[in-house]
């Protein structure tokens, strides 16, 4: 059996989850006050607005069918995207969008194979970038070709990552807070590679205006906006807390003899899960997001999810 627990300061408050939830096929997004779980056909959306304000947790507010399993989630401020194949052709994917008036729009685009990983991200200003294969293209006849298979997609609130096959990272979108690693604040309309990174990167996430890397070494490395420190440098440095980093950093929360296994971002704050299942979360922690203590023992084989003003906990109990 599985559990989900959302931090909240010194809470761990328990969420109740459908049954027919496959936690093998589970994908998991959030906007400012909700929870999204999309498995196989189902669409669960969980309101969080009681834990905001201090209460207890509400039961699910909506639950949404689809004709077939879901392929992909993603989800901005005030919108929730997710994508299936179209009921009729099974070479065509839907793209449903719900915005916060929970009015749904849809989308049908051609999928050049119907048995392709799709990959699907969104930024807040409303641009929709979808991957398979090694191809990328965005909802306004933006595309690319790349020389590799996409592993992982991901996306901050104005930036996109990308990790290819060959250990590459590639990134795009707004560089004000120096969320690309290019090693400057300019902006890069198109998928560039971030060159200071050896090719062994075997994971990625991106936070608001942050970005996480996992070396294949057990080390991690952090850039972008270290707002409140959610960059895991580990300084007491002023400058270093609110400051921008344009290149890869060595993250250094973890003790110097603990591997990194695990990393994942919200909007202002990271999650880092050592070789020895303690997890350390830094930044922002204006939701309760870090909880009470910010490090922490976990069972073996938890996932610490970081979603955008949230940490969820997700562990199989015997």
């Amino acid at each position: 059996m599985s559990r989900l627990r959302l931090l909240h300061y010194d809470k761990q408050v328990e969420i109740n989850v459908d049954e027919k939830i496959d936690f093998n096929h589970l994908f998991i997004a959030a906007t400012y006050r909700q929870l999204i779980l999309a498995s196989q056909s189902i669409l669960t959306i969980y309101d969080l607005s009681s834990i905001l304000l201090g209460e207890n947790f509400n039961s699910p507010y909506q639950t949404i069918i689809t004709p077939n399993p879901i392929l992909a989630l993603t989800s901005t401020a005030d919108r929730i995207i997710y994508v299936y194949h179209s009921l009729d052709n099974l070479e065509q994917l839907k793209i449903c969008i719900l915005n916060s008036k929970q009015e749904e729009q849809s989308l049908t685009i051609e999928s050049l194979n119907v048995d392709s990983k799709i990959h699907l991200c969104s930024l807040d200003d409303g641009t929709i970038f979808i991957g398979y294969n090694s191809k990328i293209f965005s909802l306004t006849n933006e595309q690319w070709s790349l020389d590799s298979k996409i592993i992982k997609m991901c996306s901050g609130k104005e930036h996109v990552l990308v990790l290819l096959a060959d250990g590459r990272i590639l990134s795009w979108g707004n560089g004000l807070h120096g969320a690309l690693g290019l090693g400057d604040l300019e902006p890069s309309l198109q998928p560039t590679q971030v060159e200071s990174l050896s090719n062994d990167v075997i994971d990625i996430a991106a936070g608001g205006w942050h970005s996480l890397v996992l070396l294949a070494d057990g080390s991690a490395m952090s850039w972008g906006w270290n707002n409140d420190g959610a960059l895991g440098l580990d300084t007491s440095d002023e400058d270093d807390i609110a400051g921008v980093f344009c290149d890869p950093t060595l993250v250094t929360c973890l003790p110097l003899d603990i591997d990194c296994k695990y990393v994942s971002a919200g909007a202002r704050h990271s999650a880092f899960i050592g070789s020895n299942d303690y997890v350390w979360l830094c930044g922002s922690n204006k939701h309760g997001q870090l909880g009470t203590p910010s490090s922490f023992s976990i069972e073996k084989g938890t996932i610490v999810h970081c979603l955008s003003w949230f940490t969820l906990l997700i562990s199989q109990e015997i």
